[in-house]
């Protein structure tokens, strides 16, 4: 890491910038989401501990969906098209908001910060029962549509997320793949980057950053420049995390998930690409 001169003459290393990675696994129900949390403010203070003078780590934090549920929203959302059953449709609404609460409930200590993210987890999923009613009554279900139900997995999981930072003393917000600067074409459910997001990226989280924030980043998800939101395809979290890695100008990547490792060459044109078990950076 390069260093910076004080006023003072002294040099002073510069903060370490990371973007953490967490998938579905690890965020699996409230309880891992508190371990999560807890990792997260090790990475951000352990250096600032060990030496005086330094500053914070810098660190977004990159979150999918809880374990499974952007495959149940993806069959919910074809069901209900479907068989165009509003009643179904609100049972499944209710039992999603349910698993949400349980969670935040589970990983949140503070009381006040809980009834905030339950409020917005009870206004977000208030949304998705609107689209899916009308996606019910409709018959049809468009990628447009499909986009903007999927979306809500990780739309919810990142305040739940935030909020479990905020109860451990750590200043979190939580912002959708658009609100963090992911600016895509309206390719639905495998959307591309908009040429100039990576300047849109740095520009609406490095001030975050400059006020010692972190960042808490729906995976997954972009928007187009109307403000449409769009997906990036089966493992676009992964690529989101990438994307925020180097629009804010480098620095570290760690990526928590259930895998068995990582392969030498893209698994789409070959299969003897040999595993690695771990990658040091991305």
């Amino acid at each position: 890491m390069e260093g910076e001169v004080s006023e003072e003459g002294e040099e002073k290393e510069k903060s370490m910038r990371l973007v953490m990675k967490f998938g579905g696994a690890a965020v699996a129900d409230g309880g891992k989401i508190k371990v999560v949390a807890d990792l997260i403010k090790k990475f951000k203070e352990e250096e600032e501990e060990e030496e005086q003078g330094k500053e914070r780590n810098e660190m977004v934090v990159v979150t999918s969906a809880i374990f499974k549920v952007t495959d149940i929203l993806h069959e919910s959302a074809a069901r209900v098209a479907k068989e165009g059953n509003v009643e179904k449709a609100k049972e499944f609404v209710k039992e999603l908001k349910k698993k949400h609460e349980v969670a935040a409930s589970e990983a949140i200590g503070d009381e006040h910060v809980l009834n905030v993210v339950k409020k917005e987890i009870r206004e977000r999923v208030g949304e998705m029962e609107k689209a899916l009613i009308g996606i019910s009554l409709l018959g049809e279900l468009t990628a447009r549509s499909l986009d903007y139900i999927v979306s809500f997995g990780e739309r919810l999981a990142a305040p739940i997320l935030a909020g479990t930072l905020q109860s451990i003393g750590m200043d979190a917000v939580h912002l959708t793949g658009g609100d963090a600067g992911i600016i895509t074409n309206e390719d639905y459910g495998n959307a591309q980057l908009m040429r100039g997001a990576e300047e849109t990226i740095r520009a609406r989280i490095m001030p975050l950053l400059d006020n010692n924030k972190i960042p808490v980043v729906s995976g997954y998800t972009g928007e187009t420049k109307k403000g449409i939101i769009t997906t990036l395809g089966r493992g676009g979290s992964y690529y989101n995390a990438t994307l925020i890695w180097g629009g804010r100008g480098g620095g570290g990547g760690l990526v928590w998930g259930k895998s068995e490792g990582g392969k030498r060459g893209d698994p789409q044109k070959g299969k003897d690409g040999r595993k690695k078990p771990y990658i040091s950076h991305l």
